[in-house]
């Protein structure tokens, strides 16, 4: 994240969290080609060992890890005035509508294609849009001098409000407006507002805690710990009441864009585990040049995530116009593409930015 060490001694710079990103863009970009290329007809529930592997990596430990970490990354950011907020937050939702338009409206409308089908992915409601409304949503609520104990509650009360509505069907152009902040019965809506900014409000929870820890191996041995138990009792209830244990990370039937309560504890003790887990391992390695690294990588997260959707886009349009149905060695080959031009394309892409707006923060 590239904080530095403050008067109190806090530890700034907390590379768990950029590797926990770094980890999830990772994965989004793998179940990302996964949903795209690996079938153009998406089984509804997983059938191999590697559906399974891609698919749990792809969803418990992407967006809701990406997200923890953005709620973190508020509690350490220098630009916090509920002003900054609300600017970024709109920059980035002003961009997630590019991003819908570049990774493949544009084509459909080249396409000759409907303006039902034009209109719905232009307006397809997607983890930038959450992010971006995120932004504003904390602005607000800073403004209104609400602590972040006081924010986690607004989180939960939203999230009970967002589950009454789930599955709610307001009609094809409807849900792209509302699905904004409930989870509606729609395939092209993803990150509601309100039933997904409960990781936002825990990362701001987490971070100002262990911001306040005094010794952060301890802090995060009872992390580690309260992640266990967050896993076992929701497991223990599934197989005890003969439920599908599948269907707490799998994507199939968008379970996991519309997450029950036991989910949602399942997800929080894996995110809790696998943080826990970074601390050690890079406490353990101790290398000023792998901090390095992930601060460099954290801070070209966001052009890198938009690189990679209009990368995708791009290669399955010329998939679809040629007609042809990859297999697994293409569906490898077409990953090995993405990243490529992703890295690649990155660094210059942020300079770029950088010349446009050199004042502007990273907060993500």
């Amino acid at each position: 994240m590239g904080f530095s060490t403050d008067a109190q001694g806090s530890r700034r710079y907390l590379a768990e969290i950029d590797l926990l990103k770094t980890l999830a863009f990772f994965f989004m970009v793998v179940i990302h080609i996964y949903e795209n290329f690996a079938y153009f007809e998406i089984y509804p529930y997983p059938e191999s060992i590697t559906d399974h592997i891609i698919q749990f990596v792809g969803g418990p430990i992407a967006a809701p890890a990406f997200m923890l970490a953005l709620g973190i990354g508020i509690v350490y950011t220098s630009h916090g005035t509920p002003r900054e907020f609300a600017k970024r937050g709109l920059q980035i939702f002003v961009i997630a509508y590019i991003l819908n338009f570049l990774r493949g409206g544009m084509w459909y409308i080249i396409g000759g294609e409907g303006f039902v089908e034009i209109f719905r992915y232009c307006f397809n409601v997607d983890i930038l849009h959450l992010a971006g409304l995120s932004f504003m949503l904390v602005g607000l609520l800073k403004h209104l001098r609400l602590n972040h104990w006081h924010i986690l509650a607004v989180a939960i009360v939203m999230y009970i409000i967002g589950t009454l509505f789930d599955g709610h069907d307001f009609g094809e152009y409807t849900n792209m407006v509302v699905g904004l902040l409930l989870p509606v019965d729609d395939g092209m809506v993803c990150f509601p507002l309100l039933t997904w900014f409960i990781y936002i409000a825990a990362g701001i929870i987490f971070g100002s805690m262990v911001k306040g820890s005094p010794d952060e191996g301890r802090f995060y041995q009872k992390v580690l710990n309260a992640g266990v138990f967050l896993i076992v009792v929701p497991t223990i209830l599934i197989l005890a009441t003969n439920g599908d244990f599948v269907e707490i990370y799998t994507i199939h039937n968008d379970l996991y864009y519309h997450q029950s309560p036991l989910q949602l504890i399942w997800i929080f003790g894996l995110l809790f585990i696998e943080t826990s887990l970074l601390f050690f391992i890079l406490e353990s390695i101790g290398s000023k040049k792998v901090d390095s690294a992930l601060r460099i990588f954290s801070r070209n997260i966001p052009h890198m995530y938009y690189i990679q959707w209009v990368a995708i886009g791009w290669i399955y349009t010329i998939y679809y116009l040629l007609e042809l149905k990859p297999g697994n060695l293409a569906v490898a080959l077409t990953g090995v593409t993405v990243f490529a031009v992703t890295f690649a394309l990155a660094p210059v892409f942020n300079r770029v930015k950088a010349r446009l707006a050199p004042t502007v923060e990273n907060v993500d």
